[in-house]
């Protein structure tokens, strides 16, 4: 059965309807399937108040549906943050006037193709079925979010399979802390499985590392990865943003789940712990700019 993981902005009511409430942290996940697909909804629970909040909750998904009661700051800061994450699929739920104005703010940017729903729930879950799942990383690439420990069992991380297929036994290296873990079992749908695709959202059984050891951001693959502390690229400013982006002070870079404070220098990033970038692509923020969203990251 396929697999979509949706982004969802609005009032907790709507989201209620259209999926169920699974784990909640400052991200609080919702769960649906249908006879087709099973879908994992992430809202951003603590966001305009936490940025970090909102660019967690974009990091691995396939698509958005964004419920519009007004237009405001903080819708604005979610339709820049989206663009700059490149979510090009998503739905979004508003009324007539509302939508007249929104097709004009998102025309020049990744959201010009979302479609429009005005029939509830039912209608919105009816669209989202189209969508497909957005591959990120190469090889096996599980992208951690929440873990804890289970008496019997261990260690046990949450997150979603961004690409290739992980298997039960398999040796997969962790990001933060350059070990090798072994995938002890698999869930999914709170259902003992051998292996999951991509784009499945997974409980895994881990070995060989520990809860304190696991990092929300953190990357199993099946490749080793090098993270990086000091990052050179090219920085480039939203349309949105109206002042000229700073040159030199605090910055915050978001990306894969991570919300990593730094220094930021000409086209220089020295940050004040390692980061491993999927993509080799992240989000500039600021806790003190209006809009908050200010750009893009790009390494060679």
């Amino acid at each position: 059965m396929r697999s979509v993981n949706l982004f969802y902005y609005g009032s907790g009511d709507f989201v209620r309807e259209i999926g169920k409430k699974g784990t909640q942290s400052d991200i609080t996940l919702y769960g649906r399937k249908t006879d087709d697909c099973v879908f994992t909804i992430l809202h951003p629970s603590m966001f305009p108040e936490k940025l970090s909040s909102l660019t967690d909750s974009i990091a691995p998904v396939d698509a958005a549906v964004l419920q519009v009661d007004s237009i405001d700051r903080s819708l604005g800061e979610v339709i820049m943050a989206l663009d700059l994450f490149s979510i090009t699929s998503g739905i979004i739920y508003a009324n007539e006037e509302n939508q007249e104005k929104l097709k004009k703010i998102i025309s020049g940017t990744n959201l010009k193709n979302y479609g429009f729903a005005e029939g509830g729930g039912g209608d919105v879950i009816a669209k989202a079925e189209k969508f497909q799942h957005r591959t990120q990383g190469k090889g096996v690439t599980v992208l951690v979010d929440h873990f804890f420990t289970v008496r019997s069992v261990g260690t046990v991380a949450l997150g979603f399979v961004l690409s290739g297929r992980v298997e039960k036994h398999q040796e997969l290296h962790a990001s933060y802390g350059k070990k090798e873990v072994q995938v002890k079992s698999i869930q999914v749908q709170d259902e003992d499985v051998p292996e999951a695709d991509a784009g499945t959202r997974v409980g895994l059984a881990l070995k060989n590392i520990d809860t304190e050891e696991l990092e929300r951001g953190m990357i199993l693959s099946s490749d080793e990865l090098e993270t990086e502390k000091s990052l050179t690229g090219t920085i480039s400013p939203h349309p949105a943003v109206r002042n000229r982006m700073p040159e030199n002070g605090e910055i915050f870079l978001a990306s894969t789940m991570r919300y990593q404070r730094g220094t930021m220098s000409g086209n220089k990033l020295d940050l004040d712990s390692p980061i491993y970038m999927l993509g080799n692509e992240g989000v500039i923020c600021s806790n003190t700019a209006t809009p908050r969203i200010l750009g893009s990251f790009r390494m060679p």
